[in-house]
């Protein structure tokens, strides 16, 4: 439970213990202001909020941050004993800071969330299976928050939708295990037909009618027995040729072996004619200019006319060798043409014939076209199938949800009942919560009366305190503000009974003076007095002669 807030950013009292069962805000009017009012009561339960990680705190009271600055709102657990001190800055406001002692010295940092799931377990109602805001944010009803709609104590906010309100209730009242796969089931499903009309509607997707569904069926089997007749043609048309395909491929492979072979020879004999021409280029005089140096008697005359001789025989071979290299080449181009016309005839026999390329192309028609259809028969069927499980799993929560809500319903009536008899008001008449599997109605037919609304409200509150784990109420001045004294002090008394729990509620004026019991109550409830003198900020920056 919390047991303490401390901030330096408050007036004269910066500390403001807690206890179990009920704490009070007081705000005391006096001569000068006239009224309880506007002296930081719904602050300090925004703050109690805040501690137990909520954020209306910081959404609200941009005034505050303008006027006091960024600030720490320190803050004091206590389970089994056990004290555990935390920080939250203004600032930072997403961050919890765990302190090592009540001197609030920073130790580490943790989200928000953690420090919620952390109080989901230190209060032990993890197995509600709800997030510990979803638990106590509903029942913490602070001035201007939308939770205050008095015909409709379930909304959180007024966006909500009245199934997912109706299922946090169940989850309160630790009765939705039962149901969950069936829940889960049906939210599941609707998304799904949401998912699935969306893309009907953007033409993504098309949902055969029922009359399109047996066409496609009926196209379909025709499509298969065309398939199987086209394979059939396809595997004759295969046995027929096999034969003559063999034969031909084989004879075929031979020539074309023998013209590589062939192909080859000619290219060596090229190769060997152009090597034997590169041979008959005649040596150049230099080459024999130095024999007269080492032989003065050495006839180069004579040298020179040998030479000459061989230089005719040369011409002579060199006519032949690029008679023989054009020759060579005619043949090599020759056997190429060849070899790709062999080519041409090994590919030409070893592909199906024309009958069996057209049947196989329409089979390939055929097997898209059969696809597509198969694609609209699917979502046809799942389609239907969804509607069917859709409203099968309809069916089931709503019968289960129904005798759920029965219950918590005969719960909640039975315990207003009993509180209603213990309100001291002219109009006593107990208000009555109608609760079905898929809305709600609460509060008293043919009155409109805003203070038995409110009261109404108040009754629902309490109702549910004591019948759930619920670990706190928090209720703001405003709720009181139409309801006659009497019935304020009657409440008085009914929050005095919870000691296991915490109800924090603030309070615009002193409702004690004339009711020893009420007196005692309060004297001993209440943890902070604000008055015009001494608010929570120890200032009113609202009057034009306050100083930031």
């Amino acid at each position: 439970m919390l047991t303490e807030i401390y901030c330096e950013a408050f007036g004269e009292q910066k500390r403001v213990p807690f206890f179990s069962g009920l704490n009070v805000i007081q705000g005391i009017s006096d001569e000068s202001d006239g009224n309880g009012n506007s002296i930081g009561k719904t602050n300090m339960l925004k703050i109690i909020d805040f501690a137990f990680g909520g954020k209306y705190y910081i959404e609200s009271n941009g005034d505050v941050i303008r006027h006091k600055g960024h600030h720490n709102i320190c803050f004091t657990h206590m389970f089994n004993g056990k004290a555990y001190w935390f920080m939250r800055n203004t600032k930072k406001h997403n961050t919890v800071i765990r302190c090592a002692d009540d001197k609030y010295t920073p130790k580490s940092e943790q989200p928000v969330k953690n420090f919620c799931e952390w109080l989901l377990s230190q209060y032990r109602i993890k197995d509600l299976q709800l997030s510990f805001r979803e638990v106590v944010s509903l029942y913490s009803r602070i001035w201007d928050r939308p939770n205050k709609d008095v015909n409709r104590p379930l909304y959180h906010h007024y966006a909500q939708p009245v199934a997912e309100a109706i299922i946090s209730l169940v989850k309160l009242f630790g009765q939705y295990g039962p149901m969950q796969e069936l829940y889960e089931q049906d939210k599941y499903l609707k998304k799904r037909h949401t998912v699935l009309t969306n893309a009907v509607n953007y033409h993504l997707l098309k949902v055969p009618s029922d009359q399109e569904y047996r066409k496609i069926k009926q196209e379909l089997s025709e499509i298969q027995e065309t398939l199987q007749t086209l394979r059939a043609n396809i595997s004759i048309a295969s046995n027929e040729n096999a034969d003559q395909l063999s034969e031909q491929s084989s004879q075929l492979y031979e020539q074309r072996l023998l013209l590589i072979t062939q192909q080859g020879r000619t290219k060596r004999a090229l190769q060997r004619c152009r090597k034997n021409m590169a041979q008959l280029v005649p040596p150049s005089e230099n080459v024999f200019l130095p024999l007269a140096e080492f032989f003065p008697d050495v006839n180069l005359d004579r040298i020179k006319e040998v030479q000459g001789f061989h230089n005719q025989l040369r011409v002579i071979l060199s006519d032949e060798l690029k008679a023989e290299e054009t020759k060579l080449l005619q043949d090599v181009d020759k056997i190429s043409f060849e070899l790709d016309k062999v080519g041409q005839q090994i590919q030409k026999f070893t592909n199906l014939p024309a009958r069996t390329e057209s049947a196989m192309e329409q089979m390939l028609e055929l097997a898209a076209k059969k696809e597509h259809l198969q694609t609209q028969l699917a979502v046809y069927e799942d389609s239907s199938k969804e509607a069917e499980q859709k409203a099968e799993t309809g069916r089931a929560l709503a019968e289960i949800l129904g005798s759920t809500t029965a219950e918590i319903q005969a719960k909640i009536n039975a315990k207003i009942l009993e509180y209603s008899g213990n309100i001291a008001t002219s109009n006593s008449k107990a208000p009555m919560l109608h609760l079905t599997s898929k809305n709600y109605q609460y509060g008293v037919e043919d009155n409109t009366g805003t203070g038995k609304a409110y009261t109404d409200l108040l009754l629902f509150d309490i109702a549910v305190l004591s019948l759930t784990q619920l670990p706190i109420l928090i209720h703001d001045s405003f709720l009181f503000n139409n309801i006659d004294d009497l019935t304020k002090q009657s409440f008085i008394r009914l929050y005095n009974n919870f000691p296991d729990k915490q109800i924090f509620i603030s309070l615009d004026q002193f409702y004690g003076k004339d009711n020893e019991e009420i007196n005692k109550i309060l004297f001993n409830s209440t943890r902070l007095t604000l008055t015009g003198h001494s608010m929570l900020y120890g200032k009113d920056w609202r009057k034009p002669s306050a100083k930031t």
